[in-house]
C-alpha cells in the first residue's frame, strides 16, 4: 500500500463504520541509528515505518486511535477501535469538528534533496572521523550517536482535503572523557540540523572537549545568594519545561496554567521577546503545516516581557472562537492534537557571553543541568541541578562546581532579576536562547 492509497481508503471505510467526520494523519518514515562506542563504530540500525493516526467523531463524541500498519487489515483493526472509543466516550460540549480547511505555508531547507542519494557509509564514516577527531584531542571518545530521520507526512479528511510534506532531521550526539593529573570527568553535548552538510560536527566537537576539561575536579561552595550566567542551552531547556506549557491553549482553558488571564500582562523581564516560528527556513521544527494540516505562522508570544498570544490547535482555537495558530501537535499516532511549540526564539541581547562573565561579581556559570523535567509549569516553580558550572569572583572563573540546587519561582527571577542577554544564540533542538545574566538567586549545596 502506498501512502495515497491508505488515505483513500481509510476515509472510505470510516464512512461506512458510520464515522461523521475522519482526519487521517499517516507519517512514511525511514531512520537510521549509527552509534560509534570508544574507538569502534558499534552499530547501524535501520528502521522503516507507516504510522496511521485517526480521529473521528459521531456526533460530539471524539477518538483518537493508531499504530503502525503494513496491511489494510491494520487500517481495519484501528477504525473498529476508534469507534468503539468514541462509542463508549461522553459527548465534548466544546467539540466543533475537525479542520474542514488545509493550508501549507512556503517554507525552505526543511527537507535534504540528497538524502535518497546518499549511502549509509557516508554515515558511518562520519562517526568514525569524530572518533578520530576526539581521540586526537588528548581525550577519549566515550560514544557518538548519529540520528538521520526522513518523513512523508500527509493528512487527509472526508472533505476532500490533502495536504503533504517531506522532512529530513539529523542529530549527533556526542560524550568524552578527559583527564588530568589522574582526575577525570566526563561531558556531552548535541548539534541538530535538517541538511547533513549543515551538521557542525567540528564545533561542536571542539565544545565538548573543551567544555570537558573545564570541569576536572569540581568543589564545593556553599548555600547562598549568587549572580547566575546560564548558558543558552540551559536557558532553552528552562523554557522548555516551564515556560512553553504554561503559554499553549489547552492548559490555560484547563486552569492549568499560571499565565491565565495575562494577555497584555507585563510576565517576563522587558528585556525578553520570544517568539514561536513554525515557518522560518532551515529550523528545528519548521514545517509547512502542523499536525492538523493548518499551515504553519509566526507570532511573537511575548513582546518586552509582555504575553501577546497562547498558542493554539483548532480544537482550542474553536472553544473561543479564533483561529489556530498552527501550533497543533501529536505526541503519537494515537494522540489527540493538542497546541505545542514549533521553533521557540528568544530574541538575543547586545553582550557577549564572555561580557556577561566578566560582570560576575561572585557567581555561577551554569553549562549543564539534571532533572530540571521535575520542574512545575502549574505553579512556574523552576528545580533543577547543577551538573556543570563554574565559581566565578570578580569576572575570574575560579573553579567548577556540581551538584548544587536551584528552586525559584520561574516568573518572579525572570521578571525581576534579569540583567541582560548575549548576542550568541544557542539551540536546544527547536528552542533558541541566548545566555542570561541574572542576579540574586538561591543557590542550596548538597549536603
Amino acid at each position: 500500500m502506498n501512502i495515497y492509497e491508505v488515505l483513500e481508503y481509510t476515509v472510505k471505510k470510516a464512512r461506512n463504520y458510520g464515522i461523521d467526520e475522519v482526519e487521517v494523519y499517516i507519517v512514511d518514515s525511514l531512520e537510521i541509528q549509527v552509534r560509534g562506542l570508544r574507538k569502534y563504530l558499534e552499530d547501524v540500525i535501520t528502521t522503516q515505518s507507516l504510522g496511521l493516526g485517526v480521529r473521528g467523531c459521531i456526533g460530539k463524541k471524539v477518538a483518537t486511535q493508531g499504530t503502525t500498519i503494513t496491511s489494510t487489515e491494520d487500517v481495519d483493526y484501528v477504525l473498529r477501535t476508534l469507534v468503539k472509543s468514541i462509542k463508549s466516550g461522553s459527548d465534548d460540549p466544546e467539540w466543533k469538528g475537525i479542520p474542514k480547511r488545509l493550508s501549507k505555508s512556503s517554507v525552505d531547507k526543511v527537507f535534504d534533496k540528497e538524502i535518497d542519494y546518499r549511502d549509509v557509509s557516508e554515515y558511518t564514516l562520519k562517526v568514525l572521523e569524530i572518533i578520530k577527531n576526539v581521540e586526537s584531542r588528548n581525550t577519549q571518545h566515550l560514544s557518538t550517536d548519529l540520528v538521520i530521520s526522513k518523513s512523508r507526512v500527509i493528512i487527509g479528511n472526508n472533505y476532500g482535503e490533502v495536504v503533504e510534506r517531506l522532512e529530513t532531521h539529523y542529530y549527533v550526539d556526542i560524550e568524552v572523557k578527559c583527564c588530568r593529573n589522574s582526575e577525570e570527568t566526563t561531558y556531552r553535548d548535541f548539534t541538530a540540523s535538517r541538511i547533513f552538510k549543515e551538521l557542525d560536527t567540528n564545533t561542536l566537537i571542539a565544545n565538548v572537549v573543551n567544555n570537558c576539561f573545564k570541569f576536572i575536579k569540581p568543589k564545593k561552595i556553599e548555600t547562598g545568594i549568587y549572580d547566575i550566567v546560564i548558558k543558552g542551552k540551559i536557558f532553552a531547556k528552562f523554557l522548555e519545561d516551564v515556560l512553553a506549557p504554561a503559554f499553549c491553549a489547552d492548559t490555560v482553558q484547563q486552569n492549568r496554567s499560571p499565565l491565565i488571564n495575562k494577555i497584555d500582562t507585563q510576565v517576563l523581564n522587558e528585556k525578553l521577546t520570544i517568539i514561536d516560528d513554525g515557518c522560518a527556513d532551515g529550523l528545528y521544527a519548521s514545517s509547512e503545516f502542523d499536525d492538523e494540516g493548518i499551515s504553519t505562522k509566526r507570532k511573537v508570544v511575548i513582546d518586552k516581557g509582555i504575553l501577546k498570544t497562547y498558542l493554539y490547535d483548532h480544537y482550542t482555537a474553536s472553544r473561543e472562537g479564533k483561529e489556530s495558530t498552527g501550533n497543533a501537535c501529536r505526541r503519537g499516532y494515537s494522540s489527540r492534537p493538542r497546541p505545542w511549540i514549533t521553533n521557540l526564539i528568544v530574541k538575543s541581547g547586545r553582550s557577549s557571553f564572555e561580557d556577561l562573565v566578566r560582570d560576575v561579581r561572585k557567581g555561577i556559570v551554569i553549562y549543564d543541568v539534571i532533572g530540571s523535567w521535575l520542574s512545575n509549569p502549574v505553579s512556574g516553580q523552576l528545580t533543577a541541578t547543577i551538573s556543570h558550572g563554574l565559581y566565578v569572583e570578580k569576572g575570574e572563573v575560579k573553579f567548577p562546581v556540581k551538584g548544587l540546587v536551584i528552586n525559584a519561582d520561574f516568573y518572579k527571577v525572570f521578571k525581576e532579576n534579569v540583567v541582560e542577554l548575549s548576542r550568541e544564540i544557542e539551540s536546544h533542538l527547536n528552542i533558541y536562547a541566548p545566555s542570561i545574566y541574572i542576579t540574586n538567586i538561591q543557590v542550596s549545596s548538597e549536603e
